[in-house]
This record gives C-alpha cells, structure tokens and sequence, in this order.
C-alpha cells in the first residue's frame, strides 16, 4: 500500500501488530464464551436473555459495542490494508466486518421486541464479523511475519 508493507516495518512495529491484534483475538474468544455461557446455561436463549433488558439497556451496550467494534475493526482493517492483498478481496472482507457487528447489535432489538425468528440473524451476523476478523488476522500476521524473499 502506496509502498508500505508489513514485512517491511521494523521487528518492534511487527510485534506491536502482533500483541495488538492478538489482543483483539481475545476479546473475541471471550466474548464467543460470553454469548455461549449466557444463552445455553444462564438463560434458555438469547430470545430470553434480552427479553429482561430495558430499551435503555440496550442502547448502553449498543453504544459499548458500535464503538468497541468500530474501533477495534479500523484498527484491524488498516492494517489488513498493509497485507497488499487485492481491493476485490479486502474491500468485502472489511466491509463484512463492520456489516455484521452493525447487524448484530440491530438484532439484539429485534429478538427484544421481534421474535426469537431473529436470532438467526444474530447468528449469521456474529459469524460475519468473526470469520471477517479471522481472515484478517490471519492474513495481517502471515505477511508481518513470513521470510522476506530479499532479506539478506
């Protein structure tokens, strides 16, 4: 990207990368967890679980988590940028990101005062934005640290 390259960056900027975006994958293996615990052992689905929430409720933990997201997703896909993988790859990849934490958090709303018919939505889109995550972890790490064919 415009000269820029992953491998390229001093080892220190490399593990910055690294501890960052490893970090990100933390609170992702949580809040899988989370989501996992809280709607087969706490509460019967997530139907029930947001059913006790008030709507003010709800918008708290949206807030929480657009920002949490959008930031953690702009952080993620600059980088993912760096990879100098194509625009007709990386364009959908970061756009399924951010298209399915909006999504999610829009389902919560409509399992609250929808049906439990939306939690599929909750499903496909939490899938979305965590395989999208995963593509560009994955993706961001092999290039920062795989053998630079002109290293010396």
């Amino acid at each position: 990207m415009n000269g820029l390259e992953l491998g390229r960056l001093p080892r220190s900027a490399r593990w910055l990368v690294t501890l960052v975006l490893l970090s990100f994958a933390l609170n992702h293996l949580f809040a899988f967890w989370l989501v996992w615990e809280t709607t087969t052992n706490v509460d019967a689905s997530a139907k029930e679980h947001f059913a006790y929430k008030t709507f003010a409720a709800l918008l708290r933990m949206g807030h929480q988590h657009a920002f949490g997201h959008g930031t953690m997703y702009f952080i993620t896909s600059a980088l993912f940028l760096l990879t100098g993988l194509p625009e007709r790859f990386t364009i959908p990849v970061i756009t399924a990101a951010f298209l399915g934490a909006w999504l999610d958090l829009g389902s919560w709303f409509l399992l609250k005062y929808g049906s439990e018919r939306w939690e599929w939505l909750s499903i496909a889109s939490g899938t979305a934005y965590a395989a999208a995550f995963l593509i560009m972890l994955t993706a961001t790490l092999w290039r920062a640290w795989r053998p630079r064919s002109d290293a010396p």
